[in-house]
């Protein structure tokens, strides 16, 4: 090479195309193609017009480029400009289909990739065992990428391993592929420190604007998809976007996680994106792998599917025989799937995991547990003492320093608390954020609703699923009057459980001439009825209040509806009928209600015009049965009604009964009704009183009854 004054008006420089140790400031690149090269200046080369590119008789501007220049191709640089020229070096644009010989390192195989590189084209294994290393530091893109690494003994390697920090973008509309090549290595790595978590690096992947860029990572075997290898740990893992399948090698590796066996992993951190994956045999989806550690799991956003590997393994914690840190999920959609093991938490075996908090950020969160699995959420098997977590909170907030405030606890890291032994086995378990809800939504047995469900524009039905326990936790639904919207803020599809809890406030409205919450009857067969039952959590301190919407109760049926039995067990419930209905019970004209009974609680009923507070609405209407022997009652009539009985008009109560088990009873009558306890006016019926074994209609009002216990 021939290096010529720096007042030198023009420049000529001589090389070949094979050259591997030219050096440059003044860089120009090649762009390979299948049989030959493409010879330009590199993007941002000063005076880049000023150089002539000449080989073979063939010549162009550094800015075109030359076409067609063949291995081995004298290739002759001529420069017209001003500056001075120190060397030249070669260049390479990332097409892993064609990577240059001089783009290799000294070992042979190793591909340096620098800040700003996007990479493109398929990598074969077999013929281009290549390591693709992306520089400390650098972030690189990825746009319909291919690298198929293959099982060789020789190329100890990921598919794509990270020097130190490093950022993966994926391009928008594209699609890659990243294999792992040895058995032993990930999909893609980035190194860790075992000893000290505070060295481990971090490698981030997110998507473009629009998030449409896809990525499939994964191992030959022991590897994780995203993340260690087997006896190799590493660093920590966040994701910030894009639609990314992570697959965890078959033989007890994570999908995004810890490598089989010692395979310490840092913290995983997902906040967006579309996240799916799967465990290989003993180690979870997201997490922990057989005999390995993670740190902790942190999910703010985006929509994650998690599945756990067989053989015991949870779809987000720690694999069998591994330990993982706290996980937390504050936001986002998330689904996880044991697999003969809990869904979150503690996998088989001696395994261990931090505490579990999911927070009223999330949109929606369902966890189902495996085969044989006790819990749903937390430790995997209540009969191994070796399997050990910290607590379960659900529905709580975070303090600035991260730790819950507020909420469920169910398990407190060493005993259930709040029914928790029974609700954290319920499968699948859901919890729900109403304000997510983006369609109608059937709440299915385990199912926790909380945040505001707005019926001006979510104009959704809520059903509780045949048989269903469901819990409200900070639940809110505003029905709206709509002439298309004609259902309960709750409808119980068949039987139905409803769990106030602790520490919650909960409140529902109707949508058009709808009640607060509805449950099915059979007008030609009241043994068919179905029965709701409310009840309140371990303290009783969970609170709901109910409303009706136009010609509806609070709790029972609207207008000419006909509703079944109400069962009152504990909470503190407040109930409001609106136009011609009672707070608790039947609305109007031909409405009816089956039994009511009210065994424990503080229970506030109001009726709506003409309506009683428990019992029936005006015109014809019906209710069964009421009965209370617990609790503490305050039930307050409207015109004609009484505080407890039937209605106004025509309508009708099958009797009442109220033991000496109750707290405190205060009924009081409307104006122009008769009676505080008893039938309506204008020609109401009750079947009967019964007050403490007496018997006759109550026309004191109001009307307290206090038995001493």
């Amino acid at each position: 090479m021939k290096h010529f004054d720096c007042m030198s008006r023009f420049r000529l420089l001589s090389l070949l195309a094979l050259l591997l140790t030219a050096a440059t400031e003044t860089a120009w690149a090649q762009e390979p193609a299948t049989t030959t090269y493409k010879v330009k200046m590199k993007a941002g080369t000063v005076d880049a017009d000023k150089w002539t590119i000449a080989s073979g008789g063939k010549s162009a501007t550094g800015d075109a480029g030359l076409e067609g220049v063949a291995k081995g191709d004298a290739v002759t640089l001529t420069y017209a400009g001003r500056l001075k020229v120190k060397s030249v070096k070669l260049g390479w644009d990332g097409d892993l289909s064609a990577i240059p010989p001089f783009v290799l390192e000294s070992d042979g195989h190793t591909v340096i990739v620098p800040d700003g590189m996007t990479l493109y084209g398929t990598l074969d294994g077999e013929t281009q065992p290549y390591k693709i290393v992306i520089a400390d530091g650098a972030t690189v893109t990825l746009a319909d990428a291919t690298i198929n690494g293959v099982v060789d003994l020789n190329n100890k390697w990921a598919g794509i391993t990270c020097e130190g920090n490093a950022t993966i973008i994926l391009k928008d509309g594209t699609t890659n592929t990243v294999k792992g090549f040895h058995a032993y290595y990930p999909g893609i790595y980035v190194p860790g420190d075992a000893d000290d978590a505070t060295n481990n690096k971090t490698l981030t992947i997110k998507g473009e604007a629009e998030g449409t860029g896809k990525l499939t990572a994964s191992s030959n075997n022991n590897g994780a998809g995203i993340g260690g290898g087997c006896m190799i740990p590493c660093g920590n893992i966040v994701i910030l976007g894009g639609d990314i399948t992570a697959i965890g090698g078959s033989n007890g590796a994570a999908g995004i996680g810890c490598g089989y066996i010692n395979s310490n992993c840092g913290d995983i951190t997902i906040s967006g994106g579309t996240v799916t994956a799967s465990g290989g045999e003993n180690a979870a989806g997201i997490g922990g792998a057989f005999a390995s550690s993670c740190g902790n799991i942190t999910i703010s956003g985006g929509t994650v599917d998690a599945f756990g590997g067989a053989y015991g393994c949870v779809g987000i914690g720690s694999g069998s025989d591994g330990f993982c840190g706290s996980i937390t999920i504050s936001g986002g959609t998330v689904k996880a799937n044991g697999n003969h093991a809990n869904a979150i938490g503690c996998g088989n075996g001696t395994t261990n995991c931090g505490a579990i908090t999911i927070t009223s950020g999330v949109t929606l969160v369902t966890a189902t547990k495996g085969t044989n699995a006790s819990c749903c959420i937390g430790e995997s098997s209540r009969l191994n003492t070796e399997n050990k977590c910290g607590p379960v909170t659900i529905g709580c907030t975070l303090d600035t320093d991260g730790n819950p405030e507020g909420g469920t606890v169910y398990y407190d890291g060493s005993a259930y608390q709040n029914g928790g032994d029974e609700y954290l086995a319920k499968s699948p378990l859901s919890i729900v954020n109403l304000a997510g809800l983006t369609t109608d939504y059937e709440a299915k047995d385990g199912t926790t609703l909380f945040g505001t469900l707005n019926g001006s524009n979510q104009s959704y039905k809520i059903t509780i699923t045949d048989g269903a326990t469901v819990r409200l936790a900070g639940a809110t639904i505003y029905g709206t009057a709509y002439t298309n919207c004609k259902w309960a803020a709750l409808t119980c599809a068949g039987d139905a459980t409803i769990i106030l809890n602790d520490g919650t406030t909960n409140t529902v409205a109707g949508f058009k001439n709808s009640p607060g919450i509805y449950v099915p009857s059979d007008k030609d067969d009241s043994s068919n009825d179905k029965t709701l039952t409310i009840k309140g959590g371990t303290l009783g301190t969970g609170t709901l209040t109910a409303y009706g919407n136009g010609d509806a109760a609070g709790i029972g049926a609207g207008d000419g509806m006909a509703c079944g039995n109400i069962d009152i067990q504990g909470g503190n419930i407040t109930a409001y009928g609106n136009y011609d209905s009672a707070g608790i019970g039947s609305s109007r004209d031909n409405s009816s209600c089956g039994d009511i009974t009210i065994s424990g609680g503080t229970v506030k009923a109001t009726g709506g015009t003409f309506g009683a507070g428990i019992g029936s609405g005006p015109n014809h209407s019906y209710c069964g049965n009421i009965t209370i022997s617990g609790g503490t009652i305050e039930a307050t009539g409207q015109d004609g009604a009484p505080g407890i009985g039937s209605g106004d008009c025509d309508s009708e109560c099958a009797g009442v009964n109220i033991t000496n088990g109750v707290t405190k009873l205060t009924a009081t009558k409307g104006e122009t009704a008769t009676y505080s306890i008893g039938p309506g006016s204008n020609g109401s019926t009750c079947d009967g009183v019964w007050i403490g074994g007496s018997e006759g209609f109550i026309t004191e009002s109001p009307f307290v009854y206090q038995p001493s216990h």
